[in-house]
């Protein structure tokens, strides 16, 4: 290769440790070529999930080739989005990617890549990459997952390469400028991180009819894209399968053949799997298969997979093999996995089953495992059983089933068993699958081949009886509807994008639910409101279920009178403290009192908290004997601090006492160690009164806010380094010069409004040594109005030293109505000083828009300030034309940009800004500080 990049084959076995399929060697040929793939369509087993490995090399591969051509353009994507209908499906993607980013990235400490086979291939590729965004990653890697995190994981570098994957909702909802569980001035960033310069993987394509014609309606619309003149890739949506419906090309097993003898061999020892057709008794196949559990074969090191069709039998089923002779002779471990389980809770079984993971080496050793499921494992789980046992399906469903047994071909003691019912219409397949049941019985397949040819080209007429599903009837987006979207403040008249990602007919939007036993400690409303507040329950404890499932627990937790809650993730309407069937919402958060059994499945239901990892627990005491959290068991010190048993002893002491004012002061410093206090926090749970409700709660201070000494942050500077960020980002991104131009300007007039007397009051407001607030005048202001809005003057600041809690204090102080926005003032200023020939831009309204959206707001009309003793901003005054034309110029900027064009520009800003804002929190030594006298401050760095 050019420059010395390895060829695709040589980097992929560097790093997989695997020679490529001919396929994948394919794909990364025309991705590089620029040519889009459209569809991949591939059977289980010949790594679908590896398609990132081609993407990485394609673009260092195209990186480097515009880096030797000057003047041309970026053809492959700098983001690889994959979404899936299953979490598990996820998980393991995700799983992969951190492999796949930690081998790139397995630097020793003198920054050289240790030596082994394929090392410099590795090199090579992951230089180029990291050196795009100057970050030092080669990619990031990101899973979109529920709950309330208290550091959600955003992508932070708009110019690097990155890996985002998520469940059709959480990454589609985001598409469509509605992200679930993302606050309304940050849609746009989450819009243009999937939206723009991204190959979009639909893995299964086949079970997500919905969301792909969503997907083509947005490509459709995407022509009208601007993509900066051609200089940002436009997303390129790639539908993947293993289970193709009626057109798809097939794969190519000859050549794969051809390149690979020893894969055929593989392929006839898996055909020659043995299959049986069981008629068992029962009306439906899930009944049958219910009583055939005794029949289960289940033999030391081996796994045996049964799939149900539904959950309840899931759940019976698992019951009744734990108890079964077979079982308990072999002693094999009997595991029931659905949809939605948590993290935390799918630990054990992950582990149990880690060595059958396809050509695990210690296979022979692992103990017996029975994994009873159903949907939620048919595709994408590297699991590779050696028996496998399935009620009837469709054909689509089986296929996929199959896909699980003898993967690779490498056993030949294999075998297949499908449970046939009385053929009555199968529960969730309904006519397709007692139409295939019948099918099966008549054609009777005796090998794994003579059943995937039965299913994949059945004898004339049988397949196109119905042996899958109708094809479900989608709802088209509207382009209304959309545009609707793209102003994301949102209304509460528009239509919820629910409604454009699953099929009407699947019920199947989510919830996330989580138990916590505070709900039954806690007796106060307002402490439960302040503790779900401060600890939030985190993705790794979040059950996702449909819809209805969670209004059958809020019928179940209200008979047995258990406490439940209902949280908005995206923190825009209130705690619902007794929430209706009516008040649940996609994507919404239901916290309950623990419910024994919940979802009908043994230990559902219970606080998780407990094993949590110990780096996101939050700390909860209890003066109740008997009720202390798990993890704060005899002998045990909290993680991250130098709490020694004896420490932990005396603080139980005091908490179970009822002390709580000395269980505080003992952690903030007056007993623990020293290095305890910046660590942690203390507060009491109060009630609305402010009455103490007997707890203390323990938390850890939050990353985002950072101690530094006292220094001030200057305008000036400030904005000079956003332009100079975002201008570097821009260039690695490759946009056009006279847009790299007006993106950086925008980064260094962001914060102009900044410079008014008002903003410079409440930035320059401290904590004296008595606990008051206040102010300290700007030395360099002579009392014009030139000087009292000049962000170049030497002194303006840019940041608050004190936290965020105390600004609206603050603001009611000074004056500032609690609507103002700095970011109106900035675009005021910006104004005048381009009228007035002191900036020159190609692009005013870009800019001006860069500006006023730089916190999220302003995607339409601004926040409105009606009346107000300090001077309004035009932006935000009705009686102004700036604020009654906003709304035409926004619509103005989407048709001559395109909508996603125009949020990555908005995107590239707003990332700069916040990746100064924290390198500016770091602590330097500055000799002469004009700002204020010295003292310690906290710094929201956010801002």
């Amino acid at each position: 290769m050019p420059g010395g990049l390895p060829s695709f084959a040589v980097f992929f076995k560097a790093v997989t440790g695997h020679v490529p399929y001919v396929w994948q060697e394919a794909a990364a040929a025309e991705l590089v070529a620029g040519e889009p793939l459209e569809q991949v369509v591939v059977p289980t087993g010949y790594g679908k999930t590896s398609l990132m490995v081609a993407w990485l090399w394609a673009l260092a591969v195209d990186l480097e080739r515009v880096t030797r051509e000057p003047g041309t353009v970026r053809k492959v994507p700098m983001r690889y989005v994959v979404v899936v209908d299953r979490r598990a499906v996820v998980d393991h993607t995700y799983t992969t990617a951190q492999r796949i980013k930690d081998t790139l990235e397995a630097t020793t400490a003198e920054g050289s890549v240790p030596s082994g086979p394929g090392s410099e291939a590795i090199a090579a590729v992951s230089d180029v990459l990291a050196g795009l965004s100057g970050s030092g990653s080669a990619v990031e890697v990101r899973q979109l997952r529920g709950g309330m995190p208290e550091r959600p994981e955003n992508i932070r570098v708009p110019a690097g390469p990155a890996i985002i994957l998520g469940t059709i909702d959480l990454v589609m909802s985001r598409l469509l400028w509605r992200g679930y569980g993302v606050a309304p001035n940050r849609r746009a960033i989450e819009a243009a991180l999937v939206g723009t310069d991204c190959l979009f993987i639909l893995d299964e394509a086949h079970i997500a009819a919905q969301a792909l014609t969503t997907l083509r309606v947005l490509d459709r619309q995407a022509l009208e894209e601007t993509w900066f003149a051609g200089t940002v890739p436009p997303r390129q949506v790639v539908e993947m399968t293993a289970t193709p419906r009626g057109g798809s090309a097939p794969f190519d097993f000859d050549a794969e053949f051809a390149a690979r003898p020893e894969l055929r061999d593989k392929q006839e020892q898996r055909r020659a799997t043995t299959v049986q057709v069981v008629c068992g008794e029962g009306k439906t196949s899930d009944a049958a298969l219910a009583k055939y559990a005794g029949s289960v074969p289940v033999r030391a090191g081996r796994l045996t997979l049964v799939y149900a069709n539904t959950a309840a039998t899931v759940k019976s089923l698992a019951t009744a093999l734990g108890r079964s002779t077979a079982v308990k002779q072999a002693g094999a471990q009997v595991i029931a996995v659905i949809g939605g389980m948590p993290e935390y809770a799918r630990a054990d079984w992950l582990g149990a089953l880690a060595r059958y993971r396809t050509g695990h080496p210690d296979r022979a050793s692992a103990p017996a495992v029975v994994l009873v499921t159903n949907q939620a494992l048919e595709v994408g789980a590297d699991l590779d059983a050696d028996d496998v046992v399935s009620a009837v399906c469709s054909r689509e469903a089986l296929i996929q089933r199959l896909g699980r047994g003898n993967r690779v071909g490498d056993r030949k003691d294999c075998t297949v068993t499908l449970v046939v019912g009385a053929n009555g219409p199968e529960p969730v397949y309904g006519s397709a699958g007692a139409a295939l049941a019948a099918a099966l019985v008549e054609h009777a397949p005796s090998t794994m081949g003579e059943l995937s040819d039965l299913l994949i080209s059945p004898p004339a007429g049988e397949g196109e009886a119905g042996w899958d599903p109708p094809v479900p009837e989608v709802a088209v987006l509207t382009r209304h509807d959309f545009e609707s979207y793209v102003a994301t403040a949102g209304s509460p008249h528009e239509v919820a994008v629910g409604r454009w990602l699953r099929a009407p007919q699947e019920q199947a939007a989510e919830v996330q639910v989580a138990f916590r036993d505070a709900l039954i400690d806690l007796v106060d409303d307002t402490a439960v409101a302040k503790h779900l507040a401060s600890c939030p329950p985190l993705p790794g404890e979040i059950w996702t279920v449909p819809l209805p499932a969670a209004a059958d627990l809020l019928v179940k937790a209200s008979k047995a009178k258990r406490r439940m809650v209902l949280l908005d993730p995206a923190g825009i309407e209130p705690v619902n403290l007794a929430p209706t069937r009516e008040d649940l919402r996609p994507g919404w958060l239901l916290v309950s009192a623990p419910i024994e059994n919940a979802f009908g499945l043994t230990e559902a239901g219970a606080d998780l908290i407990s094993i949590r990892p110990a780096t996101t627990r939050p700390f909860g005491l209890t003066p109740r004997p008997g009720h202390e959290t798990a993890f704060l068991e005899d002998g045990q010190a909290l993680p991250e601090s130098g709490l020694s048993p004896a420490d932990l002893s005396t603080l139980k002491g005091l908490a179970r006492s009822g002390d709580v004012d000395a269980a505080a002061g003992y952690i903030t410093g007056g007993g623990a160690p020293e290095e305890l206090a910046p660590t942690f926090t203390a507060e009491e749970l109060v009630d609305a009164d402010g009455m103490g409700v007997g707890w203390v709660q323990l938390r850890r201070v939050r990353a985002q806010v950072e101690t530094v000494p006292d220094r001030s942050v200057f305008l000036t500077e400030h904005q000079q380094a956003v332009g100079e960020q975002a201008r570097a980002w821009a260039q690695a991104i490759g946009l056009a010069p006279r847009v790299i131009e007006d993106i950086a300007a925008a980064g260094r007039h962001h914060d102009d409004g900044k410079a008014e007397g008002i903003v410079q009051a409440e930035l320059r407001t401290f904590i004296d040594d008595t606990g008051m607030l206040k102010s300290v005048a700007d030395p360099n202001l002579d009392g014009s109005a030139k000087s009292m809005t000049d962000p170049s003057r030497p002194s303006v600041l840019a940041k608050s030293r004190l936290p965020r809690r105390w600004w609206p204090r603050v603001r009611a102080m000074i004056g500032i109505p609690a609507q103002y926005r700095h970011e109106a003032a900035s675009a005021d200023l910006f104004d005048a000083a381009v009228s007035a020939g002191e900036v020159a831009v190609h692009d005013p309204a870009l800019v001006r828009h860069l500006v006023l959206t730089h916190h999220g707001f302003f995607r339409g009309p601004g926040p409105v300030i009606e009346h107000a003793e300090v001077p309004i901003p035009r932006y935000q005054d009705p009686n102004c034309a700036q604020w009654q034309t906003r709304t035409e110029e926004f619509a103005e900027l989407n048709q001559r940009y395109g909508p996603y064009t125009l949020a990555l520009a908005e995107t590239i800003v707003r990332l700069a800004d916040w990746q100064v804002s924290r390198d500016e929190a770091l602590p330097k030594p500055v000799p002469d500080d004009p700002a204020g006298p010295a003292s310690a401050h906290v710094m929201e760095v956010s801002r």
